[in-house]
């Protein structure tokens, strides 16, 4: 006889003897049994399970959530950018729209408005790329990146004689929106800062990869700055801010009259 699927536990097996033909009584015969449970079967081991199982859960909620809480992050601050360079410029437009349609007739007049909302509708033009750039499937690779930026030195530094260098070519790396949007626009900044203050004539730039790390060197041959004065005011803050989002490294140094170099460093993944 075969008792199957027991569930784990004491027992006890007694066995008695009886005839057909007698009514005479025999003691029984008694077997104390102990069933053993497997592993998985422990309430001890159940209640672990329980307890990974529910804390897989928590944390597969918690990312989930995390990832929804940088996905809103992201939305608002590509709103914001194009709210402050779109909508600036397009403000502008309006205006110089209205002072031309206002502006005296004859030859030459409002040619100076016309001139200038040229040049910001091309400036709205390639700020809606760029925005549209963070975005875009396929876009997000380390190669598109440095693209991206040298596109970018060819639109801003106009009369600045520029050697761009870079060592690294068809890297198909993947990186985050959040990488690529606050490099590009520190980068943008940094190139900004030399057209409007600088008056530099010529410009460095070189990009490396060096092992799992992005490193960013831009130098001028401007009027520099004083730093101890910068490091007052608010000039440099945002490129700090920057840096610091990514966990990078951003070095600046300057020399009134020896020009400006800015040196950012920061983990790829």
């Amino acid at each position: 006889m075969q008792y199957t699927r027991l569930p784990p536990g004491p027992y006890r097996f007694r066995v008695a003897v009886a005839s057909e033909t007698t009514s005479e009584h025999r003691p029984e015969a008694a077997v104390a049994l102990l069933v053993e449970g497997r592993l998985t079967e422990s309430w001890w081991f159940r209640g672990l399970l329980i307890a990974v199982v529910g804390g897989v859960g928590v944390l597969f909620y918690r990312l989930k959530m995390r990832h929804l809480h940088e996905v809103e992050q992201l939305r608002s601050r590509i709103a914001s950018d194009l709210h402050d360079e779109v909508g600036a410029n397009l403000s502008n437009i309006a205006l110089l729209a209205s002072l031309g349609v206002h502006a005296p007739s004859g030859p030459g007049h409002g040619s100076s408005e016309l001139s200038e909302i040229h040049r910001i509708a091309i400036q709205t033009a390639n700020a809606v790329r760029d925005v549209v750039w963070f975005i875009m499937p396929g876009y997000d690779t380390l190669q598109e990146l440095v693209s991206q930026l040298e596109s970018a030195t060819d639109r801003l530094l106009v009369n600045i004689e520029v050697n761009f260098q870079s060592t690294i070519e068809n890297s198909g790396e993947k990186l985050s929106i959040l990488f690529c949007r606050n490099v590009f626009l520190l980068y943008k900044e940094v190139l900004h800062n030399i057209v409007k203050h600088s008056e530099a004539s010529k410009v460095e730039i070189q990009i490396n990869q060096a092992g799992s790390y992005f490193d960013l060197l831009i130098r001028d041959n401007g009027f520099g700055y004083d730093a101890a004065a910068i490091r007052k005011g608010h000039g440099l803050g945002s490129l700090r801010r920057r840096a610091t989002e990514l966990k990078g490294t951003l070095d600046m140094e300057s020399k009134l009259g020896r020009g400006t170099t800015v040196h950012f460093r920061v983990r790829l993944k």
